[in-house]
């Protein structure tokens, strides 16, 4: 399956009553790290994770829509934490989602504070900088 990016990352899908249409775009969470999520051309979702501090390109697979959840697993190659991901909230201007270490390790400990699980809003970017 290849990425296709949205029509627009930054601005809200046109039907805000769609939530499988308000999950495209562009996305931020706390730590800034960059979330693109899109359209495969089998109709099903693709989620791309950039740390922006370092242009880390982070390894997502088993990206899932089901029951009005998207749910995707995310490897980071440079410590080898992987983390599972599912949304809670679905709104135009964040996504609330759950998150939860599925690696076991200090790694995996000290990359969220010593947290194994939690919850994080990801936001639309400011198109203003």
């Amino acid at each position: 399956m290849r990425y296709l990016p949205p029509h627009s990352a930054s601005a809200p899908p046109a039907d805000p009553r769609d939530p499988t249409a308000l999950v495209l775009g562009e996305w931020r969470d706390e730590d800034q790290d960059e979330i693109h999520i899109g359209r495969t051309d089998d109709g099903g979702f693709s989620v791309m994770v950039v740390d922006t501090t370092d242009g880390e390109v982070f390894d997502v697979r088993r990206v899932r829509w089901c029951d009005g959840e998207l749910s995707w697993h995310v490897r980071i190659p440079s410590t080898g934490v992987e983390l599972f991901y599912r949304t809670l909230r679905i709104r135009p201007d964040g996504l609330l989602v759950a998150w939860r270490n599925t690696a076991a390790g200090t790694d995996a400990a000290h990359l969220r504070g010593l947290q194994l699980r939690g919850t994080e809003e990801l936001v639309r970017p400011d198109p203003f900088g």
